[in-house]
């Protein structure tokens, strides 16, 4: 159900996602487990995700962005590849 092959040229965009999850759990110093249960998903698809073998839903990445202080434009969006257009 949750196995899905990620195209290459879309597996940039989800190792950001998957990285900048990560860091900002890290920093409110919470576990996969807690992350997981402010969001209301599993702890297994907030491992995935940080581990860049899962696309989040749209809703699951509103969800992660209200919950870890950010928004979802800023969850997604690579801060380098918008530096290096310019």
């Amino acid at each position: 159900m949750y196995h899905i092959t990620i195209e290459p040229r879309k597996q940039a965009q989800v190792d950001h996602i998957s990285r900048r999850v990560r860091k900002l759990r890290c920093e409110h110093f919470w576990t996969q487990v807690e992350l997981a249960e402010r969001v209301g998903i599993g702890r297994a698809t907030v491992a995935r995700i940080e581990g860049g073998k899962s696309i989040p839903h749209m809703a699951t990445i509103r969800k992660l962005a209200q919950v870890l202080g950010v928004s979802a434009q800023e969850l997604v969006t690579d801060a380098e590849a918008l530096w290096s257009r310019m």
